[in-house]
């Protein structure tokens, strides 16, 4: 009998949306979208019939990214995980704070090899994704709807916290062991 064990990938599901607020007060807005896309932060303090004079700025302090292009919206092309943070616009005195969290798709770093074993032998099969958020590894048998996430484990079969798996396997029945 064979069993086979595939990895699995998952992260929360990536939207790409936009919250805002077109009343002149300090409500933050939310942006999330994917690495590479490009992205449009409005300032709620302003409304695109206004032409306001707005300035844009990162609430950490950094630069904003090369080729950013500012007025009412801050146009960021080809963002990446290092763009998302808070930005901050100013129209007079009045200051507002958008939110941008920029998601990558996960991509696996450690992929598992076919692997033969011995009845009696042990097994590990490492596997590490990357992506932001986080993604989480986690191991499906082909054969049985049996799923293991990380740190769990059922009867031979162990997920390290690394997504690593672990096997001890079994002598065949029948067989003296």
């Amino acid at each position: 009998m064979s069993s086979t064990a595939r990895p699995r990938v998952s992260t929360t599901g990536t939207t790409t949306s936009t919250t805002t607020s077109t009343s002149i007060d300090t409500v933050a807005a939310t942006t999330t979208a994917l690495r590479g896309e490009t992205v449009q932060l409005r300032c709620p303090l302003t409304d695109l019939t206004r032409s306001d004079a707005v300035q844009w700025r990162r609430a950490d302090g950094r630069p904003l990214p090369v080729g950013a292009s500012s007025g009412p919206q801050l146009l960021l092309r080809a963002v990446s995980v290092t763009d998302s943070g808070l930005y901050q616009c100013r129209v007079g005195a009045e200051m507002a704070t958008v939110r941008l969290s920029i998601h990558a798709e996960p991509e696996l770093r450690a992929a598992p090899a076919d692997t033969a074993a011995r009845a009696g032998s042990e097994v590990t099969l490492p596997c590490a994704a990357s992506g932001h958020p986080e993604p989480l590894v986690f191991w499906a048998a082909t054969d049985t709807e049996r799923v293991l996430f990380p740190g769990t484990s059922q009867g031979s079969t162990s997920v390290y916290s690394n997504g690593t798996l672990h096997i001890k396997v079994r002598e065949r029945s029948g067989t003296p062991g």
